[in-house]
């Protein structure tokens, strides 16, 4: 069976609803992670910011 055939397949078949909460938690949980990083990030680079203009004003 190729990839193809293997998405097309599994478009046609419907997800059960617990199957459907369980895909959602994930890509919630997902979200939640990839916020946090972005979080952090921004942080990061504030931090440096201040430290290289050398002080808060």
């Amino acid at each position: 069976m190729t990839g193809q055939e293997r998405r097309t397949q599994t478009r046609e078949e419907a997800l059960t609803r617990e199957e459907s909460q369980h895909v959602r938690a994930r890509q919630q949980s997902r979200a939640n992670m990839l916020a946090v990083v972005l979080m952090a990030l921004a942080v990061l680079f504030f931090a440096i910011t201040v430290v290289k203009v050398g002080g808060w004003l």
